[in-house]
């Protein structure tokens, strides 16, 4: 007890399964509820302490101690319940409340275990669905459309998509019928070259452009998913440098890929082009008046 009684506003504290203190300054009555006994000893400026008379049935009749608690001790199981009377200023508060702060935690780590699995399951669910956009766009690039043998690939919902998905709208998907027209239906005459990989044929399309049709071998152990990773990252690749991918045909097993058709020539003539007469005067004077500087 740290703050004497003043008889006013002061409270009582429990202690749970204790052995009462000595009985010679005490007095009982065991016709009175123990609220009742609470209420006497509240009422007696005298009153110290006070307890059940009897735990029999539940806690009822009254002892009230008004001189010092004598012989007090805990028990670690059984024992009888004490109320020690304190001034308001030494009674534990709300919140000091033991089973209140141990109800405070449960709900707090409650609280936060509910937001950490929210937030994984939010983490998880973008994850989701980013790498599902990723593959729905490999899927629309790839994807057949035998209506219209010569449409693009890429389908308008991908319109909007980021910067890196936009060298792919110029990949066109192409028919196995319009494929085999160009090159004469895959003849001899049409081939360019043959390899580990199959065969390369030149072929022509409607409009009259020149393409080389590339027709992947069907011993090959490369499957569709691996094809269509293909034509993204051939797509990707485009350079003003590099052969173009025009696009691409799948029907069946066949596996078919369609570039830009290149003449083959000297690579200086696509590099430097044709000299001019003036060009060759030119330079031949440029030549002289060097010379003659030296």
């Amino acid at each position: 007890r740290r703050t004497r009684l003043n008889c006013t506003g002061d409270g009582f504290l429990p202690l749970r399964g204790v052995k009462l203190p000595d009985a010679t300054n005490a007095t009982a009555d065991a016709s009175v509820s123990l609220d009742q006994c609470r209420q006497r000893c509240l009422a007696n400026c005298s009153c110290l302490a006070y307890s059940a008379s009897s735990i029999k049935g539940g806690e009822s009749g009254c002892i009230m101690w008004s001189s010092s608690l004598i012989d007090v001790r805990q028990f670690e199981s059984g024992g009888q319940n004490l109320f020690v009377r304190l001034a308001a200023s030494d009674l534990p508060s709300n919140g000091d409340n033991p089973s209140r702060r141990n109800t405070a935690l449960a709900i707090g780590l409650s609280l936060s275990g509910l937001l950490l699995f929210g937030l994984g399951v939010f983490f998880m669910w973008t994850k989701f669905f980013r790498r599902k956009g990723r593959y729905q766009s490999t899927r629309r690039l790839t994807s057949f459309d035998s209506s219209n043998p010569l449409a693009p690939v890429q389908d308008r919902s991908m319109e909007d998509e980021s910067s890196q998905s936009k060298g792919l709208h110029d990949v066109t998907l192409f028919d196995m019928a319009a494929i085999a027209s160009s090159t004469d239906n895959f003849a001899a005459s049409a081939k360019l070259g043959e390899g580990g990989f199959g065969a390369v044929y030149k072929g022509e399309l409607g409009g009259g452009q020149k393409v080389a049709v590339k027709r992947l071998s069907k011993y090959s152990t490369q499957g569709l998913d691996e094809f269509k990773n293909e034509v993204v990252l051939i797509a990707k690749l485009q350079h003003v440098n590099l052969v173009r991918l025009l696009g691409c045909c799948v029907h069946g097993e066949e596996r078919i890929l369609v570039y830009e058709y290149m003449e083959n020539k000297s690579l200086d003539t696509l590099l430097f082009g044709t000299l001019c007469l003036y060009k060759f005067v030119a330079m031949l004077l440029h030549i002289a008046v060097s010379l003659q500087m030296e």
